[in-house]
């Protein structure tokens, strides 16, 4: 049996797709995650005088009902996608040693 992952939805009609937005249990996941990590290391930038790290958003607010055209999803999702790896570097000097894969860089 094949397992498929919906990563977005999409509205289509006659087989043209007119819009797609995230799935809202896969945002609401990816955020609780991030905020999480945010909330466990806050103190650690707060020590070393870093402003603690923003939390990423999709489009103006996160909304996982607003829907787009398909070439604004992907630009919207890829931009997601970088502020979220830029997130997770700006914690990488506070995991152990072992756990580090990659330091940050600008």
């Amino acid at each position: 049996m094949e397992k498929t992952i919906k990563e977005f939805r999409v509205i289509s009609f006659n087989g043209d797709i007119i819009g797609t937005a995230p799935r809202p249990d896969n945002l609401a996941q990816t955020l609780k995650l991030l905020v999480k990590l945010r909330r466990n290391d806050q103190y650690e930038f707060v020590g070393d005088g870093l402003a603690i790290p923003v939390l990423p958003v999709l489009g103006k607010d996160n909304n996982p009902q607003q829907w787009w055209s398909i070439k604004n999803y992907e630009i919207l999702s890829a931009a997601f996608r970088h502020e979220v790896e830029i997130f997770l570097k700006s914690f990488s000097p506070y995991l152990p040693k072992g756990e580090r894969e990659l330091e940050p860089t600008t």
